[in-house]
């Protein structure tokens, strides 16, 4: 089978939603496809460009440019010095923020990536002249990525496209845009994915039910996961507790204000600090990914820079052995009532470190919250200082979390590898229907 994948995210890009795409690309290749991969020129904008992991010999990268000043096909290094991940920038943040409020209104309108649209559709183009494409699978976000799909499914309309959502586009949980740029955001993605899908894939039910409702196509749930080869079960078979002279709860991701919120796990420290039950020498926690000026604000609000640390950004070799040495990992659910689905890739690679995890946030039945349950590796406390409390003291006092009992049949269920199986077969089913 040859597949042609479209995606903004994918290495050396050092964000979670790059191991999606990456992780399907390789086991695809490696189940003896040919994989062709069209994704955007990275500029330093775009964020952590570490990410160093090797493409199989039948995955071939076509890295696109879209800003010719910029320089084409590479990226300057005035440029990549430009943008620092390990210190702290408030230019940066004002930067970040103020976009974010644009797009409470705008939506995905107006994205930089739009420039991309032309040069990949081409490029696209071309990959399916020259090598019969088989399967075209877009991921969003940016809206671009599914845009360039359809234009080169309208000209072959044979060849099945299937449009995957990391997120939602017209309802997205950050960028809900207001009218009428509302109702401009719906009728493009009508106008690509609900006039040319022949199927879509979503990482929850709760998404997929929004897309099904909406577009009326075959829909199936494809979780984020995790890559066997970067973990092992031993981890599971026997629960490895740390020493009580030192505990550290660490968070690995990104910080956005007013939906991933830690303070009800700083006002828990300082509760236990006053009950004279906490010690700054041995108990911290560490927050690890790009800064925030935020998370910093917040730290000096609560008063708990003795316990709390922000490490920054650090390679993914080593985030991952950070995860397995902790004491336990922070998950920072989001925080919005209408939206459950919402699951980052974060919490399959916590799932697959062997460590227990805290679940925060203001829902204690959100998607998220069900898959910790149900696979037996921590925690779900809402925003329960109680029950955060009863965590911590367990860690401090018994060396571990006694709860810790991961069912391993359900964690390889999120196995990259079986999904990337799983996926293969459903492309099979509609190439044949296409057909």
């Amino acid at each position: 089978m040859r597949i042609l994948l479209i995606t903004h995210y994918f290495p050396p890009l050092n964000k979670v939603g790059s191991l999606r795409m990456y992780h399907w690309a390789k086991y695809w290749a490696l189940e003896g496809n040919d994989i062709f991969v069209i994704t955007t020129q990275k500029y330093h904008f775009d964020g952590p460009l570490d990410l160093d992991l090797i493409n199989p010999d039948k995955v071939i990268v076509n890295s696109i440019p879209y800003l010719p000043v910029l320089g084409k096909g590479k990226t300057s290094s005035k440029f990549e010095m430009g943008y620092n991940y390990h210190t702290p920038s408030s230019n940066t943040d004002l930067l970040k923020k103020f976009i974010r409020k644009c797009r409470r209104y705008i939506g995905s309108l107006f994205d930089i990536h739009d420039l991309w649209i032309r040069p990949a559709t081409k490029s696209g183009l071309d990959l399916v002249r020259n090598y019969s494409i088989d399967v075209i699978v877009s991921s969003y976000g940016p809206p671009s990525t599914h845009i360039v799909a359809s234009k080169i499914k309208k000209i072959h309309m044979k060849i099945p496209w299937i449009a995957d959502y990391r997120d939602l586009w017209t309802f997205n949980n950050v960028t809900d845009a207001k009218a009428p740029f509302k109702w401009i955001e719906n009728k493009i993605e009508f106008s690509t994915v609900g006039k040319y899908a022949d199927a879509i894939t979503t990482v929850s039910k709760p998404m997929a039910d929004n897309l099904l409702s909406r577009f009326h196509k075959k829909t199936l749930v494809i979780e984020n996961g995790f890559d066997p080869d970067e973990f092992s079960f031993s981890y599971h078979t026997e629960y490895q507790r740390f020493n009580n002279d030192f505990c550290n709860i660490v968070y690995a991701g990104t910080i956005y204000p007013g939906y991933r919120d830690p303070t009800s796990l700083f006002n828990t420290v300082l509760m236990l600090h006053k009950e004279g039950l906490l010690d700054s020498a041995n108990f911290k926690i560490m927050f690890y990914g790009e800064r925030s000026a935020y998370l910093e604000k917040l730290i000096k609000l609560k008063r708990v820079e003795k316990w709390v640390n922000i490490k920054g950004h650090i390679n993914r070799k080593d985030i991952l052995n950070v995860l397995r040495n902790s004491s336990a990992l922070l998950f920072l659910d989001w925080c919005d009532s209408n939206d459950n689905g919402n699951i980052t890739g974060k919490l399959f690679e916590y799932m697959a470190s062997g460590r227990p995890i805290l679940c925060i946030g203001n829902n204690r039945n959100s998607e998220a919250s069900k898959i910790i349950e149900e696979t037996g590796i921590g925690l779900s406390c809402g925003n329960d200082t109680g029950e955060i409390r009863k965590f911590i003291l367990e860690l401090l006092e018994n060396g571990g979390w006694l709860g810790y009992c991961p069912n391993l049949e359900k964690i390889s269920y999120y196995s990259r590898k079986n999904q990337a199986k799983r996926l293969l077969d459903y492309y099979q089913f509609l190439i044949q229907e296409n057909r």
